[in-house]
């Protein structure tokens, strides 16, 4: 198996699953052990021009 398996508790998760659902996006996610979503999100967009949703 490639990747990894976690358990995590995401907050207002029915929020989440719908803008995902309603949007198109793939159900994958990545996650990181430390705050850096801010930082990632501005760099993907701008550099790859990517549509992300920065859920808090």
């Amino acid at each position: 198996m490639d990747g990894g398996i976690a358990v995590c508790k995401v907050g207002r998760l029915r929020e989440l699953l719908g803008h995902l659902c309603q949007n198109g996006f793939e159900h994958h996610v990545a996650m990181a052990r430390t705050h850096c979503a801010e930082a990632l999100q501005e760099a993907i967009s701008k550099y790859l021009g990517w549509d992300l949703y920065h859920h808090k």
